[in-house]
Order: structure tokens, then sequence, then C-alpha cells
């Protein structure tokens, strides 16, 4: 996967003694990608003509949607990718009004950071070249601003960064490559989404996108209804002019500009219901666009009373939202996939520490250490994270590994003979229901507990199982 978050938390890890755990120091990431997204949505609602509240109502449309706040807290590739979708539209408004290096460094820039942060940011990037485009040759025979010092320097850092990018995806275009496909149109992607039925994909990822921007459903209508007269407005306004070239005027008087974010919500859901997957996350990226139409429908309205009734809607749906994840209003009270409760795992957590401690030591070795569930709490990806906090603290570093799901006879003979040093599972009575990533994880739990190939660690509790390996020294001083 595209290595923006990996370069950027790596330097973040030694912070862990300043904020208390590498958790914490992590999600720095998403403090900086948030303060990014909204410096941007407030510059750009600046520079649209809006006064302080259309500003402030176009930085709380982002600030204050409950899908921003909920993944604020995991660390994904979204947040970054959505300072880049903010960035996009900052770098398209008023390109005709920049030097040719500028825009260049700007365009190899914007290009080269978001398809570092997720390979899928072609949805907002081609819309936002396709404006500057049509911006700079509509205006082609204006005068720009000549290059300067400032325009070089952002030239060569445009460079460096494109190098950066380049050399990663040449590196690693098979693995990316087949991983996009199988998670947006392959078989996989069955597993976490529906076959493409566009009438219903559209209804399934409009849907989402409401539910992703406010919990009241009166919030989303207020704000289609206020674009809506916008670009009615903004349209008559154009038409009623009539000079002779339209292109440029809707260029110069910001009306295409409106055109182009509206376009790119439509493109975006539609080129999501071309596809299996159905991950609600894929929708942070249009929160800031929707944010940057909106502060483009209240700048043409030009009414106070807009600015302050969207600004009061979604201050209110920041204030439950974040009172969802501190714990102090139930979840089902604004039922959203990522509105979660930032602390209520805890004590699993701690509970998978002791886990990692117990498994991997002196003795492990090089041999893997297989994970015989795929649960979020425990999977072969949780555990190497783990892993690697214990590693930082012992110096120990062990190799942990999925178990195979195809077959349990097969999976039963692969722990003989793969060299495994310990099974780490959940208790059969314990287990959810079988699903495709856990086919046999509940057989396979059942038959450790006779396998005289393995001993429980006394480390086990009462929900994590942990069985290690015998040798042969085990078996002759009888501890099978």
């Amino acid at each position: 996967m595209p290595t923006l978050l990996v370069w950027l938390g790596q330097f973040l890890v030694p912070l862990r003694h300043l904020t208390g755990s590498i958790d914490s120091a992590l999600l720095i990431v998403n403090i900086c990608a948030a303060t990014a997204t909204l410096s941007l949505l407030y510059w750009l609602a600046r520079s649209l003509g809006n006064n302080l509240a259309g500003r402030l109502a176009a930085v709380t449309v982002c600030g204050g949607a409950t899908l921003f706040i909920g993944l604020s807290r995991h660390y994904f590739t979204e947040p970054l990718q959505t300072a880049c979708a903010a960035a996009s539209m900052v770098i398209a408004w008023r390109s005709e009004q920049r030097s040719a290096m500028r825009n260049t460094a700007l365009v190899i820039l914007l290009i080269s950071v978001s398809l570092l942060a997720k390979s899928s940011s072609g949805t907002f990037v081609l819309p936002a070249l396709v404006y500057i485009a049509v911006a700079l040759y509509a205006t082609r025979g204006d005068t720009r601003p000549r290059s300067t010092h400032s325009d070089l320097a952002w030239f060569v850092l445009s460079l460096v960064i494109a190098a950066l990018a380049v050399t990663w995806y040449a590196t690693n275009w098979v693995t990316m490559s087949e991983h996009f496909l199988s998670a947006t149109v392959g078989d996989v992607a069955l597993n976490y989404g529906s076959p493409v039925i566009l009438g219903e994909k559209l209804k399934y990822w409009s849907g989402e996108l409401a539910k992703a921007l406010a919990a009241f459903q009166l919030t989303p209508i207020v704000l289609i209804a206020v674009i809506t007269v916008a670009v009615v407005v903004s349209y008559r306004r154009q038409f009623g002019k009539r000079t002779g070239n339209i292109v440029r005027q809707f260029v110069t008087s910001g009306a295409l500009f409106g055109i182009y974010l509206a376009g790119t919500i439509t493109a975006i859901v539609i080129s999501y219901s071309l596809q299996i997957n159905q991950d609600q996350r894929f929708l942070l990226p249009l929160i800031p666009i929707v944010s940057g139409l909106v502060a483009w429908s209240l700048a043409v309205l030009d009414r106070q009373v807009l600015s302050l009734s969207i600004l009061a809607l979604f201050t209110a749906n920041a204030a439950i939202a974040n009172a969802v994840t501190l714990g102090t209003l139930p979840p089902s009270k604004m039922p959203y996939v990522w509105l979660w409760q930032a602390y209520e795992s805890v004590d699993r957590r701690e509970a998978i520490d002791r886990v990692t401690a117990a498994t991997c030591d002196q003795n492990t070795g090089n041999k893997p250490i297989v994970i015989g569930v795929s649960y979020p709490e425990l999977n072969a990806n949780t555990a190497s994270y783990f892993g690697a906090k214990h590693y930082l603290r012992s110096g120990i570093q062990c190799t942990y590994l999925s178990l195979p799901q195809d077959d349990l006879a097969m999976s039963m003979d692969w722990l003989g003979y793969a060299g495994v040093k310990y099974v780490v599972t959940v208790a059969p009575e314990r287990q959810d229901k079988p699903d495709f990533v856990n086919k046999i994880s509940l057989p396979v739990a059942q038959q450790l507990i006779s396998d005289a190939r393995f001993s429980l660690v006394p480390a086990s509790d009462e929900y994590f199982k942990i069985y290690r390996r015998l040798d042969e020294s085990d078996i002759i001083n009888g501890k099978q």
C-alpha cells in the first residue's frame, strides 16, 4: 500500500516518551492532517470572498462531520488523503493567476503526494487537473505573473517528491496493483461489499455520504438546498451578462469552480458505485470537497443567516459526535460504523501486550508465531504491531503469521511442519461465528486443546489461549 503514512509515522515513534504511548504518538499524524485540511478550507473560503461566518461555516462542515471525527482516532491513510483533497481545491482555485512554474510545481506536488497517500487519489486529482487545464486555456491571452525564486524552490521540491513517488511505485507496482484490484473488483472484495448494481450502489453511497456528514437527516438536505440555489443563481448571473467568451467568464467569475466541485463529488460517488467494496471510510476525502462547495455556495448567495445556520448545525453535530467518542453518549444515538467510543478496548490492548510478551522471547528465535483468528483486536497485522512495540522495549523481534483457513487437516499439518513456536487463538466458547477469514478458527482451537504436539502456556487467560509447540527435549522430559 502507498507509503506516506509509514514514512511520516516513523518520525513520530520517538515522541512516545512525551505522549505516553506509541499509539498516541502515531495519531499525531491525524492531528496534523486535520489541521492542514481545516486550514486549507479556511484559506479557500476566504479567497472565495466569504465573511468570517462563511469561513467558519465551511470549516465546521468538514471539522464537525461525523466521519471526519470518527476516523480521526484511526491510523488509516484516509486522513492524509483528505488533506490532499483539500489541497487539490486550493491548487485549482485561481490557477490562472499564477506563474507557469508555480502551477507546474503545485500540480506535480499534488499528484505525487496524493498518490503516495493512497493509490485511489486520482478520483479527486483528475477533476482538479481538468479544471486547471480549462481555466488556463480559457484565459490563455491574459498576462500572468513572472516566475520567482520562490517558484523555483517549489519546483525543485516537487521534483524531489515526484522522484520518491515514482521510485516507490516502480518498486511496488505489482503488489500494489494486485491489492487495488482485489479490494475493488476481485472476488475477495465481495466479502466487503456487494455486486455492482448501479442503482442500488448509487443509493447506498449517497445515503452513506449523508450519514458521513451529519447525524441529523435534515442537515444534508439543508446543504443540498443551499448548493442548488447557489448553482441556479450563479448560472443566471453568467448568462445575464451576455459576454462573448462564456467559458472565460465562467472561470473568472468562479462559476466554473462550483461546477468543478459539484462534478467531482458526482464523479466520485459514481466511481465508488462501479466497484464492489463498500467501506464507508472511503468517503472521507469527499468531506472537504463538500465543504469547499458549501463555501462557494455561501459566497455566491452572501447571506449571513445561511452561514450562521450551517455553522450552528455542524457545531451541534460535532458536539454529539465527540460525545460518542468520549463515551458520554451511547453510540446508538449516532449510528455510524467508524464512530466508536475511543477508550472502550484499553483492557483488551493490555491483554494483547501480555500475550506478545509471553510469546516473543529469547527462546522464540526465528520460529514464527501463528495467530489462529482474524478479529479486529487480534490478527497477524495487529500482533505484528504489538510485536514491534515489544521490540522497542526488549530488543527481541518476532514474526507473526496468519493461520491458513482453507482446510482443517491441511492447517493442522502445516502447524506441524512450518516450524511454529506458538499458536495464539481465542477460547472456543468465546469465538465469534465463523466468517470468510475465520472458516476453521474454531475447530483448530478445539483440536489444539487435545493435540499432543502443543502445550497450553500458563500466560493464557479466559479469552486468549496460547499454545507452545513442544520440541524433542520437552517430550523427553515428559512435558507433553
